[in-house]
């Protein structure tokens, strides 16, 4: 998809499932997090928000960093 103008920046988040994004959030620092966007990035831009269909599940590696209930 061509870009038009300029990136001014890029940023991912995964998330293990639907549920998990959404628990996330509703947490606290969810609100932070988005409070301070507008210091490193413009937020007259686009979002997307997608959802991967996994048709072969990778083999476990274990829970991420991040994860505190095991995935």
């Amino acid at each position: 998809m061509p870009v038009e103008g300029t990136v001014d920046a890029f940023i991912e988040l995964w998330y293990p499932s639907r549920d998990h994004h959404a628990r996330a959030n509703e947490h606290p620092l969810a609100a932070e997090a988005w409070e301070d966007v507008p210091n490193y990035a413009g937020t007259d831009g686009q979002f997307w928000l997608t959802h991967e269909h996994v048709v072969i599940e990778p083999p476990g590696t274990g829970p991420g960093m991040f994860d505190s209930d095991g995935g």
